[in-house]
């Protein structure tokens, strides 16, 4: 990850410089500098993966939208000129990307291409494992006795050979399998091909290595584009080698504040935290952060609940986007009161068994106990969160399914009832 080390040479020294002249530069100025960055055509709207989806659903598609530029649109959902443009997004990217190690983005860059994996448009090739290979197997050894790191300590050859020979006697030919490691800290390392049992899959930082040619065909290009806005905007490091010299031998300086795009106690509705997610680095451990994310949702739904209450004209819109046919309006109005008051509930819910999670894992730290409550706690919340996005869903789809606008038209009221118990029965199964 070349690209990677560049990007963070670049902002331990100049971070606070791009900032002032990305937001100095007019909405024209930005996005001439972003086309000019990207390695392809820049869509120029909001999400245009569903746009593309969208698009190809209606059929209104022709041979070029199965280009090349069509597949990145998947791959690169939140890069387009709407968002991009704005003063804060490319240098929360920059600021995320640069000061961050590509581990920490895996899981999300895969996840990211999720439609365009979906619709097949990005295609995930399995790579099975070849017994007969008799490539060197590379071995991932840690020290349980005092948490080193690999880079840390020295491992000899032999006793690599004698781990590898362990491995090959206590697990089959089939029980291995092709990775990729996606180490956090040693960047010579990150990409790195090898082979391992499957079972070990979750001790060592590795994905699994269709997975992880996607993650990598992600993130190369998008490190790519960060630098070539960072030497847009610092035009005195492209004086050829002699400026690449000097450039280097600067100082390092301290890293700028935090980009802040929302109020000081975090986000305000969940569109806002939308919209800042895909430029901010993944910080799962941070319980403000996540509080902050379900207290925007119960925001949300509380805007919704105090409307559907006290607007007419507001819950007349919503009960006309969500009609069924005019013999089931009963359906239509329990189904829209039920759904906002519900979602209310289950996210006070969320946010109260959260609260007990990180309460729990505070004491845990402090004083060395307490783990088998916190535990418990975890797996409520597990549970409260799988019922609130599996089961509760999953219980309105026959009703809601058949109001919304693509197969309105298609639905027969008489057959309505007997597909409600079908489907019922199916999802009970399930």
């Amino acid at each position: 990850m070349a690209d990677y080390g560049m990007l963070n040479a670049i902002l331990i020294r100049s971070e606070g410089v791009i900032r002032k002249r990305w937001t100095k530069k007019t909405r024209t100025q930005r996005k001439a500098i972003l086309e000019r960055s990207w390695h392809t055509q820049m869509p120029h709207q909001h999400r245009p993966d569903l746009r593309d989806y969208y698009r190809v659903e209606r059929r209104e598609f022709s041979e070029a939208s199965t280009s090349t530029i069509r597949e990145d649109v998947y791959k690169w959902p939140y890069i387009n000129t709407e968002d991009l443009v704005t003063p804060t997004h490319v240098l929360q990217l920059l600021n995320s990307r640069g000061r961050y190690t590509p581990n920490n983005f895996a899981e999300m860059d895969w996840q990211s291409s999720e439609l365009g994996r979906n619709i097949n448009v990005i295609k995930v090739r399995p790579i099975y494992y070849d017994p007969n290979d008799e490539g060197q197997h590379k071995a991932i050894l840690e020290d349980e006795s005092n948490g080193k790191e690999p880079e840390d300590r020295e491992v000899s050859p032999s006793s690599e050979n004698e781990t590898v020979r362990e491995w090959q006697d206590k697990y089959k030919p089939s029980e291995w399998g092709y990775y990729l490691m996606m180490h956090p800290t040693d960047l010579q390392e990150y990409g790195l091909p090898v082979k391992l049992p499957v079972a070990l899959e979750s001790q060592k930082h590795v994905r699994r290595a269709s997975e992880a040619f996607i993650v990598l065909q992600i993130q190369q290009p998008l490190m790519a584009f960060l630098v070539k806005i960072c030497l847009e905007l610092l035009p005195d490091v492209e004086g050829g080698l002699d400026g690449f010299k000097a450039f280097f031998q600067a100082p390092e300086q301290p890293e700028p504040p935090e980009i802040r795009t929302t109020k000081e106690d975090g986000w305000d509705s969940a569109f806002a935290l939308a919209q800042d997610s895909p430029y901010t680095a993944p910080q799962w451990d941070d319980f403000l952060k996540i509080m902050s994310s379900i207290a925007a949702r119960i925001h949300e739904w509380k805007d919704h609940a105090w409307a559907m209450r006290d607007d007419p004209s507001y819950f007349t819109n919503a009960v006309s986007e969500f009609s069924l046919q005019k013999d089931f309006w009963h359906i239509t109005i329990y189904s829209i009161i039920m759904d906002y008051y519900e979602n209310l509930v289950m996210w006070h819910a969320a946010q109260a068994a959260l609260h007990k999670v990180a309460r729990l894992l505070l004491t845990r730290l402090e004083k060395q106990e307490g783990h088998d409550a916190w535990v418990e706690a975890v797996a409520d919340l597990k549970d409260l969160l799988d019922m609130r996005l599996i089961k509760s869903l999953a219980s309105r789809l026959p009703s809601c399914f058949i109001g919304s606008p693509p197969v309105r038209g298609m639905f027969r009221p008489e057959l309505f009832w007997e597909r409600l118990f079908v489907m019922a029965v199916f999802l009970a199964l399930v």
